[in-house]
């Protein structure tokens, strides 16, 4: 006989238990090996009498018991990771099947892989010879696609007001900031329409990330710095149930317009969750494996808000060994108003806003500002309460920045507003101090 615990590393130092007959997540790969060590191992044994029907009932009272031993995490996020990576892989063929169309709209709920998928067309784009520029809304996908986009110089990217104030301070424009507001959704816009008819560069075509955040007046603007204009090569991918800044959605005239159904980011659990916030009459679904249910602790005050993210942080990197560069703690608040950015340090970590957490650190982002990017977990702290549809979006588009594990710690009136004491368990209330 032996045993096999093949996704976690078995310690027989602890148990008086002959190695060779023990196989664990070390021996996988040398599996004909251990196998021949454990035949050997046996072969070089004594016979002995056959246990009887006494030893028979003895080995079952000993043997027959009902336990769990579950991998930890840090085991399973290489193996999740690579299963969700082919599940967005093989969204790459909506590209293919729209490689003709000059002008498209595709629409997918969160964990659809749409940027992945814009940046695929970009790179696509660009390989070609066109001179394509990607865009999107946040600063911090701007980052990320930046990165990802660098081995193709033909392809510029930036995030919609970066545009705007590049291409005004070329043309020697200068914006009046009159109002924050009118500065951000009108004025930088129509200098960028301005700067286009002063600089006679154009791009071959644009794609367009996070759509839903542009304002139907920005499509003029920015189809203003395209090659043909309104008949240009321009795709643009969105998700209505993602629209967080409330604005009405309207978009350029198109070919065709595709729906991305599947979710490739989300393991099942999480995606059952984040399904519950969405707020479109397309139905999705996901192949992934179930994976752990979402954690969700409840607080009423202050002191009880930081203890479970204290806790969270603590349980996830020293019990599940979880690297900090593979986490992320988001807030439903700012800087000014977060008191979690405020405590800043957790776990013996310090909360970083920089995109590359240092030694020591582990990035902090808004909700708001990470949407797009995602990581293997994510602590979701700050739910206060909001509207009903703001409450929900803010949980969507939350929830949905994790792949493998989530973490929700949510004020007894946000989850109760949001439902959050049905499924994945009853909430876990946050004792307070004493």
């Amino acid at each position: 006989h032996a045993v096999a615990f093949p996704d976690i590393a078995f310690d027989v130092r602890l148990f008086e238990i002959t190695p060779e007959i023990v196989l664990d997540r070390d021996d996988v790969p040398s599996l004909r090996r251990w196998t021949e060590a454990a035949l050997r191992h046996w072969a070089d044994q004594d016979r002995h009498r056959p246990p009887g029907p006494e030893g028979i009932e003895i080995l079952t009272s000993l043997l027959a018991l009902e336990f769990e031993i579950r991998p930890l995490l840090t085991h399973r996020i290489g193996r999740h990771e690579r299963e969700l990576a082919q599940l967005t892989l093989d969204q790459f063929r909506v590209l293919d099947g729209l490689a003709r169309v000059r002008r498209a709209l595709i629409a997918g709920c969160a964990g659809a892989g749409k940027t992945m998928l814009a940046l695929e067309k970009t790179r696509r784009l660009a390989e070609q010879g066109y001179r394509p520029l990607y865009v999107c809304f946040n600063k911090l996908l701007r980052g990320f696609s930046a990165d990802f986009l660098k081995a193709w110089p033909g392809a510029t990217v930036d995030n919609f007001h970066g545009l705007c104030q590049k291409w005004a301070r070329r043309a020697g424009l200068r914006v009046e900031e009159r109002d924050e507001r009118d500065y951000w959704e009108r004025s930088l816009p129509e200098a960028l329409r301005a700067a286009a008819r002063r600089i006679p560069d154009r791009f071959d075509a644009v794609v367009v990330d996070e759509g839903q955040d542009f304002k139907p007046g920005w499509w003029g603007p920015l189809q203003a710095v395209l090659k043909d204009g309104p008949r240009g090569i321009l795709y643009v991918f969105y998700d209505d149930s993602q629209n967080l800044y409330s604005g009405e959605l309207r978009f350029p005239p198109v070919d065709g317009r595709y729906d991305l159904p599947e979710n490739c980011r989300n393991l099942r659990r999480i995606h059952d969750l984040v399904v519950r916030f969405y707020r479109s009459d397309r139905q999705i679904y996901s192949r992934a494996s179930p994976g752990e249910a979402p954690e969700i602790a409840v607080y009423r005050a202050t002191p009880e808000l930081l203890d479970a993210v204290e806790r969270a942080v603590v349980r996830l990197t020293r019990d599940h060994g979880v690297s900090p560069r593979q986490m992320a703690v988001l807030t439903g608040h700012g800087k000014e108003k977060s008191a979690v950015w405020r405590a800043r340090r957790f776990g013996g970590f310090a909360l970083t806003d920089q995109p590359e957490p240092g030694e020591g650190e582990i990035f902090w982002s808004t909700v708001h500002a990470f949407k797009g990017l995602e990581r293997p977990v994510v602590v979701l702290a700050e739910i206060e309460p909001l509207s009903h549809a703001e409450l929900d979006t803010l949980l969507y588009v939350g929830c949905s920045r994790a792949c493998i594990h989530l973490v929700v710690i949510a004020s007894e009136a946000a989850a109760r507003l949001a439902g959050l004491e049905e499924g994945g368990g009853r909430p876990r209330r946050t004792p307070g101090p004493g």
